[in-house]
């Protein structure tokens, strides 16, 4: 009787579900076009009005097969010249083919595998070198995004309700929207661990060799794109390892058919990644930039970790309104904390084939990277683009929660779940608006400047730049050189004292100076240099 009764209200609780989903499915499916309509809208609108910052300006030069060197010995020679010709070395070259922008990209960043540049230097090739064409590349992939993420969903859950939520809070990720239009290899990145670990629970379900073959592949694909895959392949073991040990006993010298098949696929995506790897081997002393070495202070690095996950969900600008103020504090904890809870929500919720591959994921690029700079110092961690596939793995959690309390048989759990999917749509979509229409944003630190830099050089009739080559000055001044009117021109040089400031310019503007060319400036011209703007980027030249 009590059995009876027990069987009753699970098919009553049952028949609610079905009830509420048929009248909550219509409202979802045009809240999911109108988010995706949303997500289209904010990675291609204003394009070319952020910043061209200095990793892309370098980036653009070693897909088009040029070296740093080589711009800077024939760009700062200390002649007089004017935007286009700074831009030179950014345009196609038809006397440089793919044979010299692969030896650009060995020589100028191995760790930057060529995948995406070769695709990109196609991609100029057909639409032109304007920033707004170069960064569509980037746009275009982001839409990939999509259909792998889909396809991961439904092998992870087994729910195209809970797979189209996780797509329609991705197409409204500010963090994946910054990098939809940025000229780097993100987007495809994001697009190959997405479509890797489809592929690896696809195989792992069907298991049959021409389904290890497309993991295989995919392997590789992501090895080409990113050197820190390496991480994503190495949590696909872990899980492949966990999931199919678990509770088995072993024969002597036997593995489960999963594990030896992954084993397989893994090490063949890896011979075939061997040619690049030989490059890097090679390259290796001009691997690690100096600035991911430097230390940071453990509540530094803490708040920095705090605020790039909250990112994905709801940014406030970072250096804009300031990293660590109270204010940003709480609201980076407040999404840990409902991350922490989501996840914890997926390992009571869930089986161990679905919450064990959740939280592989999420570790795999933030844990080894994290560990790395507790341990030697740095701040590998502390770079939000670094972690990717941990951003991905959280995102995973967060859509599962959304979706099982949205369309829970209790009322109040669905409140709750309408709720959390209402403040999550919100957040990412002011957050988009917000950063579409800024000139500079925190993914473009190093280059925020330029935009109050031009517009001050621009109030003047006929002024002169001048700089030298020291740190970043090379590719903040090509930065510099778009947003400049056609009459401003350059003087740029090595060595200080090849430069010579020639009369009749309005003004003569110098351009963040290292101590050499100040010391030039100040001594040899009998000038000082007046700031024209707050933290010594750009100064006037008055003469005494």
């Amino acid at each position: 009787m009590i059995q009876l009764a027990g069987t009753q209200q699970v098919e009553r609780a049952q028949s609610q579900e079905l009830q509420d989903r048929r009248v909550y499915l219509p409202w979802l499916w045009i809240l999911l076009v109108a988010m995706l309509a949303t997500g289209l809208f904010f990675r291609f609108t204003n394009l070319d009005k952020k910043v061209y910052w200095n990793d892309e300006i370098w980036r653009s030069l070693r897909l088009l097969g040029h070296s740093g060197s080589e711009m800077v010995q024939q760009v700062f020679d200390g002649r007089e010249l004017g935007a286009a010709e700074l831009q030179e070395y950014q345009r196609i070259n038809p006397e440089r083919g793919i044979s010299e922008t692969i030896k650009s990209i060995a020589i100028n960043g191995s760790e930057h595998p060529p995948l995406y540049d070769l695709i990109a230097r196609a991609w100029v090739q057909l639409f032109g070198n304007s920033i707004g064409a170069i960064r569509s590349l980037s746009a275009v992939i982001s839409l990939l995004v999509f259909p792998c993420l889909y396809w991961l969903c439904r092998e992870l859950f087994e729910s195209s309700l809970t797979a189209w939520i996780t797509v329609a809070l991705m197409t409204i990720s500010p963090f994946h929207v910054l990098y939809a239009q940025e000229a780097y290899q993100y987007s495809l990145w994001t697009v190959t661990v997405l479509l890797s670990s489809a592929a690896l629970l696809w195989a792992m379900r069907l298991q049959t060799r021409p389904n290890w073959g497309i993991y295989a592949a995919t392997v590789a694909l992501g090895l080409y794109t990113h050197t820190l895959f390496g991480f994503v392949a190495i949590a696909h073991g872990v899980y492949v390892a966990g999931f199919s040990l678990g509770g088995i006993k072993l024969r002597p010298f036997r593995l489960p058919k999963s594990l030896t098949s992954y084993l397989l696929a893994t090490v063949t995506g890896l011979i075939a990644y061997l040619p690049w790897a030989a490059v890097i081997i090679i390259t290796r002393s001009n691997l690690q930039p100096s600035w991911l070495n430097k230390n940071v202070p453990l509540r530094k690095m803490l708040r920095q970790w705090s605020y790039n996950f909250g990112s994905v969900f709801l940014d406030t600008g970072g250096y804009l309104y300031g990293i660590g103020s109270p204010m940003i504090d709480l609201i980076s904890l407040s999404i840990l904390f409902l991350a922490a809870y989501s996840i914890y929500f997926l390992c009571r919720r869930t089986p161990k084939r679905t919450w064990f591959f959740v939280l592989t994921l999420t570790g795999s690029a933030f844990v080894p990277l994290a560990l790395a700079d507790l341990i030697w110092g740095g701040q590998r961690s502390a770079i939000a683009r670094y972690l990717i596939p941990s951003y991905l793995g959280m995102q995973l959690a967060f859509a599962h929660l959304v979706a099982a309390r949205t369309f829970s048989p209790s009322s109040w759990e669905r409140r709750t779940g309408q709720a959390l999917l209402t403040l999550l749509i919100g957040a990412g979509i002011v957050s988009c608006a917000i950063s579409s229409h800024a000139e500079a944003w925190w993914n473009k630190a190093a280059s925020r400047n330029i935009p109050e830099v031009a517009r001050i050089i621009n109030r003047s009739s006929r002024p002169l730049v001048i700089s030298d080559s020291s740190g970043l000055n090379p590719w903040n001044l090509i930065s510099l050189s778009y947003r400049l009117h056609p009459e401003v021109r350059f003087r740029l040089a090595v060595d200080p004292k090849m430069l010579t400031i020639p009369e009749g310019f309005s003004e003569v503007f110098v351009f963040n100076p290292s101590e050499s060319l100040r010391d030039r400036l100040e001594r040899g011209e009998r000038s000082k240099i007046e700031p024209v703007y707050s933290d010594g980027m750009l100064g006037r030249l008055v003469r005494e």
